[in-house]
């Protein structure tokens, strides 16, 4: 049925109990019945194996199962059920969000929508234009404007994973963590200083915090291939390959 290895990309899982209406969050159930269907028709591998050993002819097309962002999520809800199905996964982690309430677009969400707005793709797109620091500062001038609390009670199913947590994460066999910039900076609104400045930072925090030492990388919001950057030594990071979002 099957013929081509697949790399799929998640952002969080949710439990049942707490529907959110948001594609970024899977619901429980749900990601338990599609690896189901993954490992009924891939072998799924580690992002190691999955780029270093070429499948055999008789083989099963591979799976590599990718995370994006650090919601706590993928330690409480996620980490079980891949483990129950035997899949490896690897987490690329926005580290400068980790120990926060919130990831910037999901309080604008969350806020906006106690007084029945949602945020239009234009204006996600202006706040993504901004430089890392004026980021928050904009929400929340914009949920003061339109009369939201700025400031809304944290959201315990989307929430950052605090540096325990991804201690916990990274412990876990089968799993590796990535490097997803520091602030969540859309890489290419940065000049190479910047962009050198944002992952070498994440990959210092990183190393020191969880004992690891990140080869790979996947910038904000790109789906399809990811070239290694010029700004850093050619042995600092690996490119990575198109992936497709699952919801």
């Amino acid at each position: 049925m099957f013929t081509a290895d697949l790399i799929v990309m998640y952002h969080g899982v949710v439990p049942d109990d707490e529907p959110l209406d948001d594609w970024l969050q899977v619901p429980a159930s749900r990601f338990r019945d599609q690896l189901a269907f993954f490992t009924r028709w891939f072998t799924p591998v580690c992002v190691e194996t999955f780029y270093t050993k070429p499948r055999k002819a008789w083989q099963k097309p591979r799976l590599l199962v990718t995370f994006d962002d650090g919601y706590a999520n993928n330690l409480t809800v996620a980490a079980p059920i891949l483990q129950e199905y035997r899949v490896p996964a690897l987490f690329f982690l926005a580290t400068g969000y980790l120990e926060t309430p919130w990831f910037w677009w999901d309080r604008l969400q969350a806020s906006l929508a106690t007084v029945g707005q949602k945020p239009s793709p234009a204006l996600i797109a202006e706040i993504k234009a901004l430089a890392p620091p004026d980021v928050e500062a904009k929400v929340t001038a914009i949920l003061r404007d339109r009369g939201a609390n700025p400031f809304p009670p944290p959201t315990p199913a989307l929430r950052p994973l605090t540096w325990r947590e991804a201690q916990q994460l990274a412990s876990l066999p089968g799993f590796a963590i990535g490097n997803h910039g520091h602030c969540h900076e859309i890489f290419t609104h940065l000049d190479d200083a910047a962009l050198t400045h944002t992952l070498t930072l994440s990959q210092r925090l990183l190393t020191e915090r969880l004992g690891v030492q990140p080869t790979w990388i996947a910038p904000p919001m790109v789906i399809g291939v990811v070239t290694r950057s010029t700004a850093l030594p050619s042995s600092v990071f690996r490119p990575f390959s198109p992936r497709n979002p699952v919801g």
